[in-house]
């Protein structure tokens, strides 16, 4: 599952799967479904996601996690990434990037 935030638009897409959609329908004002070719659920769009969810925080509880992946899309946003993994780095196995560049912990 992957969280996309795109700033300029003030949505947030929340991947579910790495299937393409087909078919999307508006379940509510500003809140698009995506499906895929056969009718699954692959996506979540929010449209004014800041008036809508508190973006500064993400939290978890009881999913079969195994690793966490976080990607900095800016300069301004590497910052808060380097303070999130020195919080994180003692509590976790932290793994630097590999092939993916992408940095996560391991759980």
């Amino acid at each position: 599952m992957k969280f996309h935030y795109y700033p300029e638009t003030d949505s947030l897409y929340i991947g579910l799967t790495d299937k393409p959609s087909v078919d999307s329908q508006e379940v509510a004002a500003g809140i698009v479904l995506d499906f895929d070719s056969e009718g699954h659920l692959v996506g979540i769009d929010i449209d004014h996601a800041s008036q809508v969810a508190d973006l500064s925080r993400l939290e978890a509880e009881a999913l079969p996690i195994s690793a966490i992946a976080l990607a900095s899309a800016t300069q301004a946003s590497q910052g808060q990434f380097d303070r999130a993994k020195e919080r994180i780095k003692g509590k976790s196995a932290w793994q630097e990037p590999s092939t993916s560049n992408k940095p996560y912990w391991k759980l």
